[in-house]
């Protein structure tokens, strides 16, 4: 498991993310709507909904993944969650950021920077030879702070309705 904890301090505030607590609940939940509030609504979102999610849900189940659930926070207050799974293809294993969210009002002070921290010491914890996620055609600013993060598109997957 990772240590409990990545933080660094912005101003007068305190950025960090920690592994979910049962107590986080709420706030991830409240969060996930608005990130589907968000995202569904922009170009390729419906099938992130309807299609990928599912599949990667059927995915997990299949292959009993292990999961890791973060939250991120300005002092004490959680702005940000994100959730990655751990699938084997081969030998290799992979760690999937699923979801990465932070409330627009918290953006641009390194709570997804100390959340995606926090994961990618996991994932290598857990003996991953890569860490992946998906972003949303069009979504530049969720492209552009992956890209800060060192990761790369690797592939672009296309589609059209029928």
């Amino acid at each position: 498991m990772p240590s409990n904890a990545h933080w660094l301090a912005v101003a007068d505030q305190l950025v960090s993310s920690r592994v979910f607590e049962v107590d986080d609940a709420p706030f991830i939940r409240t969060l996930s709507e608005a990130a589907t509030a968000e995202l569904r609504p922009e170009r390729g979102g419906v099938m992130l909904f309807d299609v990928d999610r599912p599949l990667l849900a059927a995915r997990d189940e299949r292959a009993g993944n292990s999961a890791l659930v973060v939250v991120g926070l300005i002092d004490d207050v959680v702005v940000g969650f994100a959730r990655c799974q751990i699938f084997t293809v081969g030998s290799r294993r992979v760690a999937s950021v699923d979801d990465l969210f932070v409330h627009p009002a918290a953006r641009g002070v390194g709570v997804g920077a100390s959340m995606l921290g926090l994961i990618r010491a996991w994932a290598g914890e857990n003996d991953c030879s890569h860490l992946e996620s998906q972003v949303l055609p069009g979504n530049r600013e969720a492209k552009n702070f992956f890209e800060r993060m060192g990761m790369v598109t690797r592939r672009m997957q296309v589609s059209t309705e029928l």
